[in-house]
């Protein structure tokens, strides 16, 4: 079972309020549960701690002493990253403080030629950390980095349903329910619980009480609906923040986008944990903590009980048996300028 934050969430709210759907509706309830669910989370980080490949980009740096932006999803790039020379695998670049790095530079006048065997992370282009590395030849060079965390991955809720109602006069022309997504530098969250359906005879559709995520990761919002007739809902458009709460949709269903994401392929913290975890200690754990002492997690038995199923777990996954990766300490078979004497910027 591979859950997302938002199932997780769901399935446990749908066992503590039998015969109910207000868990669909009420805000302050879902973001009760995400809490919990995030402190259950941390629990299984201490208890279980294994590091994660979180992904793979590239990134073109210039000539001379290169620097460029990291790719957004690499902001945060923990200290088991590896950044290559893309196409020559000779071992990962090592890493210097900013001070050291540019002492080196500087003690050069001209950068000396070859692949780049050293790396650092120094000022910013808006979020985004700015990455120099030296030396480097005279050509562009493609680097590959590889990122490894160890942080706790932050548990994004499904959106709940925004308001439709009907508008002034345009090409929606059918009987229409919208979705909303949360968008993040990772990947988007699985579509969220559907409006009300309206309908639009050659009229707008206006939303309203657009849901804005809590989760400091979330940068925009996804709207969706169906063409007319169809139950597949596709991209109307984009929001480019978390906290706008109004959008106009006045797209042909001929011109709608992509096929919403699925919560296979969604992107919401859950999927960072081995899918063992996610079934018999995220989601029991969440409803035990809803439902069984009103999320006191401080009670001793369940908290012996809560432990005794992490550790027993983590025994059973073998530390990287499934989707976990085990990495060397960082800087071990780095590049051959320096050994990293540091902590690393923005860990």
């Amino acid at each position: 079972m591979q859950a997302t934050a938002g199932e997780a969430i769901t399935y446990s709210l749908r066992i503590c309020n039998l015969g109910s759907d207000q868990y669909k509706l009420d805000t302050p309830l879902r973001d009760h549960a995400r809490y919990f669910l995030g402190e259950l989370g941390g629990r299984v980080w201490t208890l279980a701690p294994h590091w994660w490949r979180t992904g793979t980009s590239q990134v073109v740096i210039d000539p001379g002493v290169g620097s460029g932006g990291m790719p957004s999803d690499f902001s945060n790039l923990g200290k088991q990253g590896r950044i290559y020379v893309a196409g020559r695998r000779t071992g990962p670049l090592g890493y210097l403080p900013p001070d050291d790095f540019f002492a080196l530079v500087n003690a050069t006048p001209t950068p000396a030629g070859g692949d780049p065997q050293a790396y650092t992370l120094h000022g910013m282009i808006g979020n985004i950390p700015i990455l120099y590395i030296y030396p480097v030849n005279a050509s562009a060079v493609t680097l590959d980095i590889v990122n490894y965390n160890k942080r706790l991955p932050e548990m994004i809720d499904i959106p709940i349903a925004p308001v439709a109602a009907v508008g002034a006069a345009g090409n929606p022309n059918g009987v229409y329910p919208y979705r909303i997504v949360f968008n993040t530098g990772l990947g988007d969250t699985e579509g969220g619980f559907p409006s009300d359906p309206v309908t639009l005879a050659n009229k707008q559709g206006v939303l309203s009480e657009i849901p804005i995520s809590p989760a400091r990761s979330v940068t925009g919002r996804s709207v969706y609906r169906p063409p007319s007739g169809s139950v597949q809902y596709k991209l109307v458009g984009t929001i480019g923040d978390n906290l706008t709460t109004d959008f106009t949709d006045d797209v042909l269903d001929a011109n709608l986008g992509a096929d919403i994401p699925e919560p296979a392929d969604a992107i919401s913290g859950m999927e960072q944990f081995p899918g063992d975890f996610h079934d018999v200690v995220m989601i029991r754990g969440l409803i035990n903590l809803l439902k069984g002492n009103r999320g006191d997690g401080r009670e001793q038995v369940y908290s012996r009980e809560w432990d005794r199923w992490v550790k027993t777990l983590w025994a059973d996954q073998k530390q990287g048996q499934n989707v976990m990766q085990l990495m060397p300490a960082y800087g071990e078979g780095a590049g051959t300028i320096v050994r990293p004497r540091s902590r690393l910027i923005g860990v």
